[in-house]
């Protein structure tokens, strides 16, 4: 028997050696654009997401949603880098049921960030 996360492997594109590479930088989280841009950039052969910096506020929780797409996605949390913003202010974003939390997510930290 085979687990959800083995199926969902099945979901993965091979990149070609000529796919363009893509950093997403996004908001993720508020309405359905930047889901869209994510799922598009993985579904495509002719691009290649390298990493995602999520933007404006609640960038942890950001962060999260963009590891729970990654993984319904059939991605392990080391293949695609996810820095979020560290923006303080909160804009109301929560992680959707069945998604990781905050602490499950594979999160980078910006540690030569000056605080404002």
């Amino acid at each position: 028997e085979n687990s959800n996360h083995d199926k969902s492997k099945k979901l993965k594109i091979i990149k070609k050696k000529d796919s363009t590479p893509v950093l997403l930088i996004t908001d993720i989280g508020a309405d359905i654009d930047d889901t869209f841009a994510l799922l598009t950039s993985l579904g495509s052969k002719h691009t290649h997401l390298v990493g995602v910096v999520t933007a404006v506020n609640d960038g942890r929780i950001r962060g999260s949603i963009i590891s729970g797409w990654l993984r319904r996605a059939g991605y392990d949390d080391d293949e695609i880098p996810i820095l979020p913003s560290v923006d303080p202010s909160v804009a109301g974003c929560v992680v959707p049921e069945g998604f990781p939390s905050v602490q499950e997510s594979a999160l980078g930290d910006v540690k030569d960030t000056p605080s404002r």
